[in-house]
């Protein structure tokens, strides 16, 4: 039970409300772990969240009343409590968007998403009912104006100056803010420009990021708001109607995610416009997977669990169907737009994600020294500005800014004048990167990532390392000894995995190799038959191997915890948080992808798939079903697979018939999924474009080979009535045990011997398969299964 304690100066429930239906709620708990939010409404609970690493928290709700927020903290050391917050009184008005109105409102109407206290007295603070209402005041005084639109958002604007006093030949700056990284419990309006914009003692606008005022936890929105809302738009007829008014040049200024709106704009805007931008976003999706998440998640109103299961065309489709555009342009017919400087660190991620792109699209030519033109006024700048993502110096940026108010100057002037002043470097990136980038893979899982693997080209992808037959408790886990003795493995390859587990490998192997690996593919099968409890508190994963050896484990006092109970799962949900942080420290928490295919209930031949040590298809996927929901729920990680409906396992797999041993076209299928998703994700250079599917093949029979080098096969054909002859074909065979199965029945099993042919007497006429275990001289135990036969 969870102990109730009053609010302190340390800890405490802080509320307010956020904007039309919106509530914020922050726990403040020194030493919390983990909270979970619980809103009521009077005495009735309306909404909780699961347990997170995130102290703040915003509900939407749709109906007045009074609520109050109840934060169960769980504490670094294992303690329980709750925190409860003041009441919050919320009225009608405060939960559904007001009607445009037909003049300026009072500072009392100001939105409650904001903080302008921090303007006022000193600075105006006008709130204007509509957009109409703004654009029909004779007049914009210099300060914030807060403008709502008819969807409930509102664009907040800083006039810094008379705008009306800019001279002709002179441009008009409009700054545009990129990711508020340090929110915390900040609240907007965000003018990252201010300060950029009064350096150049010119009149300015600058403008704050509506999407943020969405959610209290949202640190970048692209200025692309929710689906729906037609913020875009919105800002389209503002800034035109702006130039209009004023008869001037647009300047639009920004990086980053600022730099992103800013290049949207300008491409759109049918009046004069240019853009000065440093190290933008050119596709919003293809940015920083998390990040992402988190906006998509508030712009199409679902969990990010919901988020992390959708390709990136469903991604893209979502947002255009809500007249949300994610990518910009370097021109649009019809637009007019002058004069683009985009400034961009050579030794930022972004020059492959995001300028590389940029620059094929938009039919750019190199004039040396990173510089990049167009015909249409464009240059972008490839140059060891800045370390990374950082942008360029202030010096730059100011100078920068200040040489492009003139209307008359070109970007490439610009340039010329800043490496004359020695603020830029004389030298830059003239090669786009070209050849594709090979993903470094890690493979944690069992044979179901293992496998697809090989239906991933090489020339994009290659295999680092390997960790198979390892449930993620046991890896997590106490160390313990292998519930067998691993001198009884002739393979080893899984005498090298029942050591592995013993000693809890994962992390030390990860630690070690998390340098060289780009991508890391994780799947859950190897959880399918539990964990066993050691006396001495140690863990170990049930596996094929353990149970080859039942009478060993039946002597050694090991508790069996099976997959699907309440305990395994709890005990898995709960490690969930030291594997995300694993990740997260090794940088590869937003490289990882769960592949989760469902078990195929049918094969090649139509024929139900056996179970899997009692475990068949259907409850299968039922009972992974919520560890693949916590998993995305704890980890925020891409999931691949879940929709191959149509999965199918072959009949003649090299491993035998299973429900996760899948033909050639589910193979591929989900070797695209996974094509895509790195793609998405790591955007690595070389690899702009194109079909997935282009990232994929068809392995050789060698190339899937269990040796990888040889090809081992078995044939079985009717030598007689009611008769089969089995027949294997392999090099440096010891031994061979031959397996006779009908359907998931089977119906006689050979000892190991010499012999490599066996024939069967089968009791009807029906069809049946082989399946054979040859053990090879070098102590490799490799299955190979035959084609079906059909006995007459």
């Amino acid at each position: 039970m969870s102990d109730e304690r009053a609010s302190t100066s340390d800890d405490g429930v802080d509320i307010r409300a956020f904007g039309p239906g919106g509530i914020a709620v922050r726990a403040r708990a020194a030493e919390a772990h983990s909270v979970a939010f619980h809103l009521f409404r009077g005495s009735d609970r309306v909404e909780a969240t699961p347990y997170v690493r995130e102290s703040i928290h915003t509900f939407r709700v749709s109906r007045p009343g009074t609520y109050r927020c109840r934060v169960f903290v769980r504490t670094t050391r294992g303690e329980r409590f709750a925190l409860v917050s003041d009441r919050l009184e919320l009225t009608a008005g405060a939960v559904t968007p007001g009607a445009p109105g037909d003049s300026a409102a009072s500072p009392e109407q100001l939105p409650s998403d904001s903080d302008y206290d921090r303007f006022l007295p000193d600075t105006p603070v006008v709130a204007w009912p509509s957009i109409e209402a703004f654009l029909a005041s004779p007049a914009w005084t210099p300060g914030v104006h807060v403008v709502r639109t008819p969807t409930g958002l509102h664009v907040d604007l800083y006039i810094g100056g008379d705008l009306s006093t800019i001279p002709e030949g002179r441009a008009l700056p409009v700054i545009f803010s990129g990711a508020v990284t340090k929110r915390s419990w900040h609240f907007g309006p965000f003018f990252s420009g201010i300060g950029l914009g009064r350096s150049v003692e010119s009149p300015f606008v600058a403008i704050s990021d509506p999407t943020l005022n969405l959610d209290v936890t949202l640190k970048l929105g692209w200025y692309a708001g929710r689906a729906g809302d037609e913020l875009q738009t919105a800002l389209l007829r503002l800034l035109a109607e702006v130039q209009t008014r004023h008869g001037r040049e647009l300047l639009l200024v920004g990086g980053s995610g600022g730099g992103f709106a800013s290049l949207f704009n300008a491409a759109r805007l049918p009046c004069p416009v240019s853009a000065l931008v440093w190290n933008p976003q050119t596709d919003l999706l293809d940015h920083i997977p998390r990040v992402v998440s988190e906006y998509l998640s508030v712009a199409l109103g679902v969990p990010r669990r919901a988020v992390a299961t959708m390709s990136r065309a469903e991604r893209s489709a979502a947002l255009r169907r809500g007249d949300v555009e994610h990518n910009v342009v370097p021109d649009v017919e019809g637009g007019g737009r002058r004069r683009v400087l985009y400034l961009q660190n050579s030794g930022d991620s972004h020059v492959a994600e995001h300028a590389a792109p940029y620059l094929r699209r938009g039919r750019f030519r190199s004039l040396g020294a990173g510089r990049w033109v167009d015909d249409a006024g464009s240059l972008v700048l490839l140059a060891d500005m800045s370390e990374g993502h950082d942008p360029p110096p202030r010096p730059v940026l100011v100078e920068a800014l200040r040489h492009l108010l003139d209307v008359g100057t070109s970007p490439l002037a610009v340039v010329d004048r800043l490496r004359h002043q020695g603020l830029i470097p004389a030298e830059g990136l003239d090669a786009l990167p070209g050849e594709p980038q090979r993903l470094r893979t890690f493979i944690m899982g069992s044979c179901v990532a293992r496998d697809t693997f090989e239906f991933l080209d090489p020339r994009f992808f290659e295999l680092r390392g390997y960790l198979a037959r390892q449930s993620l408790i046991s890896a997590f886990g106490a160390v313990a000894q292998p519930p067998i003795d691993p001198a009884r493995l002739t393979s080893p390859f899984q005498r090298r995995m029942l050591e592995a587990d013993a000693r809890s490998a994962l992390p030390g192997m990860l630690r070690q190799l998390a340098p060289d690996v780009d991508l890391l593919l994780w799947d859950l099968v190897d959880e399918r038959l539990g964990i066993l409890d050691h006396p001495d508190g140690g863990v170990s994963t049930d596996s094929v191997e353990v149970r080859s050896q039942p009478s060993e484990v039946a002597s050694s006092g090991l508790t069996h915890v099976g997959f699907g109970t309440p305990e395994h799962l709890a005990r898995f949900s709960a490690v969930l948080p030291a594997w995300r942080d694993l990740l997260a420290s090794l940088g590869l928490l937003d490289r990882t992808v769960l592949v989760a295919p469902p078990w195929a209930t049918r094969s090649t031949t139509g024929e139900l798939t056996p179970s899997s040590f009692g475990l068949d298809a259907q409850e299968a996927n039922r009972l992974t079903q919520p560890y693949l929901d916590r998993a995305v729920e704890v980890l925020g990680v891409e999931v691949v697979g879940r929709s191959l409906e149509a999965a199918r396992a072959l009949a003649t797999h090299q491993w035998g018939l299973a429900p996760f041993h899948y033909d050639d076209r589910t193979y591929r299928d989900l070797a695209t999924e996974i094509a895509a998703a790195a793609s998405r994700i790591l955007r690595p250079p070389g690899w702009d474009g194109g079909d997935p599917a282009d990232r994929t093949r068809i392995p050789t029979a060698q190339e899937r080979s269990p040796l990888g080098k040889e090809v081992l096969s078995v044939s079985l054909v009717q030598t007689g009535p009611l008769e089969v002859t089995a027949t294997v074909t392999a090099s440096d065979v010891e031994a061979c045990a031959f397996s006779l199965h009908r359907g998931g029945e089977r119906l006689a099993l050979t000892p190991y011997r010499r012999e490599v042919t066996h024939t069967f007497t089968v009791p009807r006429p029906d069809t049946y398969r082989c399946r054979v275990f040859v053990r090879k001289t070098d102590g490799q135990r490799v299955p190979v299964t035959s084609s079906p036969v059909r006995v007459r």
